[in-house]
C-alpha cells in the first residue's frame, strides 16, 4: 500500500510482485504522490455521443450519474481509467517512472505527418527499466476495475486519441497549435481530475539510439513529447483492442 511523507513529494512504497519482477537502478523505488498540484446495459445513445460513464462494477451509466470509475470511448471501444482525489491507487497525482508490465508496445520515431510516426523494431535496453506502475495495473486487474482484468498502459496513438482542442483538430506533433493553458486538453466532463501535464505511454522513442526515452502526451498542449524513462510522469490506464493506427479524421488515408 502507500503512505505519505512530509515534503513536496512523498514516496509510495509498493508490494513487490517478485524478486525478478523488474530491474530498478535507483536508490528510491516505486511511484510517488505529487502533492503540489463489460457493459451490462442495452441503453442507446445519440450517434454524436463519444463517451460513456462506466461504474466500478462494469455497469453502463447515464450521463447524469456523478459516481463512475471508467469511461468508454465509443469511437475506439477503449475503456479508460478515471482519476480520483484522495487515498486511492487511482489518485490523479501519483507519478511513475517508465517500465514494468505492458511496458513496450513498439518503437516510434520520426514524424511524417498526418499523426503518424515511423515505426521500427529495436531491442529494449536492460537499464532504466522500472516497475513503478505494476502495482497500479495489478491492483486494477485484481479488483476487476469496471468489470475487466486486462488493464495496461496505453500506446502513443491510444493516449493521443483523448486529446481535445478548444478549436480545430489536434496534430500529434504540434498538439492543439495553441498556447499552453492551465486546463488540460481532454474532455473534463468525463475525465475530471485530469492534469495539464505529461502522461506516459507504452511506446518507446527511437529518435535516439540509446533507447532511454519513451513517448508521453502533454495535456497542456496536446502534443507528444519524449521523456527520459527515469523521470516521473502520470499514467492513465486503458483496456480494450490495441489501437494500431492514430485517430486522424482529417487525414487523407482515413
Amino acid at each position: 500500500m502507500f503512505w505519505l511523507a512530509a515534503g513536496l513529494y512523498a514516496p509510495i512504497f509498493i508490494e513487490q510482485a517478485g524478486a525478478d519482477a523488474a530491474k530498478v537502478n535507483s536508490s528510491t523505488s516505486g511511484p510517488r504522490l505529487r502533492l503540489d498540484k463489460k457493459v451490462s446495459s442495452d441503453e442507446s445513445f445519440p450517434e454524436e455521443k463519444r463517451y460513456q460513464k462506466i461504474s466500478k462494477t462494469g455497469r453502463l451509466l447515464s450521463d447524469h450519474f456523478t459516481d463512475w470509475s471508467c469511461v468508454r470511448d465509443i469511437q475506439t471501444n477503449l475503456f479508460w481509467e478515471k482519476k480520483f482525489l484522495g487515498k486511492t491507487i487511482h489518485n490523479k497525482d501519483i507519478e511513475f517512472r517508465w517500465g514494468g508490465e505492458a511496458g513496450v508496445q513498439g518503437w516510434l520515431g520520426k514524424y511524417v505527418g498526418e499523426n503518424i510516426r515511423v515505426s521500427r523494431e529495436k531491442k529494449v535496453p536492460p537499464e532504466f527499466f522500472f516497475n513503478d506502475w505494476d502495482y497500479l495495473i495489478e491492483q486494477s486487474n485484481k479488483e476487476k476495475l469496471c468489470g475487466f482484468d486486462d488493464w495496461r498502459v496505453p500506446s502513443l496513438y491510444e493516449l493521443a486519441s483523448l486529446v481535445e482542442c478548444e478549436s480545430g483538430v489536434a496534430d500529434l506533433d504540434l498538439g492543439c497549435n495553441e498556447e499552453r493553458r492551465s486546463k488540460p486538453t481532454i474532455n473534463q466532463v468525463f475525465f475530471p481530475n485530469s492534469m495539464p501535464d505529461t502522461y506516459w505511454t507504452s511506446s518507446l522513442s527511437s529518435l535516439s539510439e540509446t533507447g532511454n526515452h519513451a513517448w508521453t502526451i502533454h495535456f497542456s498542449s496536446g502534443s507528444d513529447v519524449t521523456m527520459y524513462r527515469g523521470s516521473y510522469n502520470l499514467v492513465r490506464l486503458v483496456r480494450g483492442p490495441v489501437l494500431r493506427v492514430p485517430l486522424c479524421p482529417v487525414c487523407s488515408w482515413q
